[in-house]
């Protein structure tokens, strides 16, 4: 297992897509940040004020709000990113060679879903640094959170990243085209981002769900990982009681549950993933 780790790191960080993948995102951290640049203009010319008044106007252009709003600009990153880095094991035959010498499908599978892994949070924190950095020079070095919620906001939307990637390896490595891996991951990061945008309007209207339908929503809105991306880019969640400029204690009650349905979609998904891939005849 340590050799295929090993091996598929070196591969992962020689990679050229994954390098402009993330040179990419740090690009779009810093150009958002510029975006919101020009919408605090606005705010200081039609209030009135100046820099030092924004925190008291409005907190959606402080960094701590900024930089956790990129999720669904990391997915689909992510998702051309493993379609392509997993299909061209199985264009090369790596993925066959790897079981010849007698690695077990079990321990490739894990091997690929950790480097995908670690590239995700690689790429998610590169655009959550840039952001959160030129946010502070361009907008306000004001910081409205503690450093522990900081932390805890941060670990939240890495094991988010972490449940999406487990999905799209899930689809790579039991597909072994390398084109149809990567639209398959596509179309299921679009129809689970409209999926979470429905249920979160039907929950926001919910005077027709009965007890039962209402559950099942909450429970799909909390696990899938586009729902816990939209409510981070919103930064709010009237769906399962989050405020996020609300009380801490409850806050982080409701994040850390974040985290946890996370790792229960890891663990189906990898579950799931593995049995497909036992089963599975690589050529």
């Amino acid at each position: 297992m340590s050799r295929l780790i090993k091996a598929n790191f070196s591969r992962l960080f020689g990679n050229a897509q994954f390098r402009i993948l993330t040179m990419l995102l740090f690009g779009i951290g810093c150009l958002s940040a510029v975006s919101k640049r020009f919408e605090l203009q606005a705010y200081m010319e039609m209030f009135g004020i100046t820099k030092e008044d924004i925190p008291t106007v409005t907190t959606q252009l402080l960094p701590e709000f900024l930089m956790f709003q990129g999720g669904f600009i990391v997915m689909f990153a992510l998702a051309l990113f493993i379609g392509q880095f997993v299909g061209t094991e199985y264009s090369d035959h790596t993925i066959r060679n790897k079981l010849i010498v007698g690695h077990s499908k079990k321990a490739v599978y894990i091997a690929n879903l950790l480097v995908c892994s670690t590239a995700g949070i690689i790429m998610h924190l590169t655009y959550i640094i840039s952001d959160y950095i030129f946010a502070s020079i361009l907008i306000t070095s004001y910081h409205f959170w503690t450093a522990g919620k900081l932390i805890l906001m941060l670990t939240t939307t890495l094991f988010t990243t972490i449940a999406f990637t487990s999905m799209s390896v899930l689809f790579s490595m039991c597909n072994q085209s390398k084109a149809s891996g990567s639209v398959y991951i596509l179309v299921m990061a679009v129809t689970t981002a409209l999926l979470s945008v429905g249920i979160l309007d039907a929950l926001h209207a919910g005077n027709y769900l009965n007890a039962f339908h209402k559950g099942i929503y909450i429970l799909l809105d909390n696990m899938l990982p586009t729902g816990q991306y939209y409510h981070f880019m919103r930064m709010d969640d009237t769906s399962t009681g989050i405020a996020f400029a609300g009380e801490i204690t409850e806050e982080t009650v409701k994040l850390i549950k974040h985290i946890g349905y996370s790792v229960i979609v890891v663990i189906l998904s990898t579950g799931i993933g593995t049995a497909i891939f036992n089963r599975k005849n690589v050529k």
